[in-house]
């Protein structure tokens, strides 16, 4: 135990030692820098005064004794070498870290203006679906009308040819009854004709008792009036003559009737 708490002493100590010289180092290295940066700021600002003596004497001009080397030299623009310090790489981390933040600024207002664009396209993808919605709704309330009115049309169809039917039916009755009522004049004139020929033959077969009756009464006279018997025996032939023709009539008569 003894052994470590010497070495952790030991250790201790040194461990001072160094951040001491570490610190040191670090003093040093910023001196260090310090006299490059100046060295660096001396070094362009000769450079640019030899830039002007180039571009002043057409790049030919040579201080005395300056050798081959030194005249290329002269006509270099650029010092190329630049050493590179913890302040160049502080100053281009600080320059890097402040685009950063520039970026992420940029980057946030695009994010929120993308956002926001969003946020509006959907709205307005939102006032499209209810638009397409309405316009489904509209389609379909007019393709149900549309179906309605195609319905309508071909019951209207249908009863336009039942009426065509209908009337070319009343028209086939009308002829019909024309028909009927034509056959229903000939029918009464043929019953007109055979009333009249009945009432001729009634009257005839009148006549013909009536002459029958003169007959028997003539043929009682016949011995008294023989005259009078040729007489009647010829009215009597003429009788029966007309009796003949009035019955031939009536049976015409009654077959028209039957017809």
């Amino acid at each position: 135990h003894m052994e470590a708490a010497s070495e952790l002493g030991a250790l201790s100590a040194e461990i001072n030692a160094l951040k001491q010289r570490r610190a040191a180092a670090a003093k040093l290295l910023d001196e260090v820098e310090h006299e490059v940066e100046n060295i660096e700021m001396l070094v362009a600002e000769r450079l640019q005064r030899r830039v002007e003596l180039n571009r002043r004497y057409g790049g030919s001009f040579c201080t005395i004794g300056c050798g081959a080397a030194q005249a290329q030299d002269t006509l270099a623009l650029e010092d190329d070498d630049v050493v590179e310090l913890r302040s160049t790489y502080k100053r281009e981390l600080e320059d890097l870290r402040r685009r950063a933040g520039h970026h992420e600024e940029y980057t946030d207002v695009w994010l929120k203006e993308r956002d926001a664009q969003l946020e509006i396209a959907a709205q307005e993808m939102a006032a499209l679906q209810q638009e397409m919605v309405a316009v489904t709704r509209e389609r379909d309330a007019a393709k149900a009308a549309m179906e309605r009115a195609e319905f309508a049309r071909e019951v209207a169809v249908r009863e336009t040819e039942a009426l065509r039917r209908q009337q070319h039916a009343g028209v086939m009755l009308s002829e019909e009854v024309q028909q009927a009522q034509r056959e229903l004049a000939q029918l009464r004139e043929q019953k007109d004709v055979a009333t009249r020929a009945e009432q001729e033959r009634r009257a005839a077969q009148a006549e013909l008792e009536t002459l029958q009756q003169l007959h028997e009464a003539m043929c009682k006279n016949l011995s008294t009036h023989e005259d009078k018997h040729t007489e009647s025996t010829r009215l009597l032939k003429q009788a029966e003559h007309n009796i003949k023709t009035l019955e031939e009539r009536a049976s015409k008569a009654e077959e028209l009737a039957a017809v």
